[in-house]
């Protein structure tokens, strides 16, 4: 695993479509060009995390 997570953290290396996930696949981290996305098992986990990292999210009205 840490030789794919270098390959994507590869500065010289341009790659796509990269899903970071838990084991259990319940949290799943996609970043992309300007963003990412993170998805949560729980609407509980969901909130907390919104509370805990609220200036890292977007202005705008919509969330984008």
């Amino acid at each position: 695993m840490a030789a794919a997570v270098a390959r994507v953290l590869d500065e010289h290396e341009i790659v796509a479509d990269v899903m970071i996930t838990s084991l259990s696949f319940d949290r799943i981290h996609a970043p992309y060009d300007g963003g990412a996305d993170v998805l949560l098992s729980t609407t509980t986990e969901r909130d907390t995390m919104k509370r805990r990292y609220a200036d890292w999210l977007s202005v705008h009205p919509h969330g984008y």
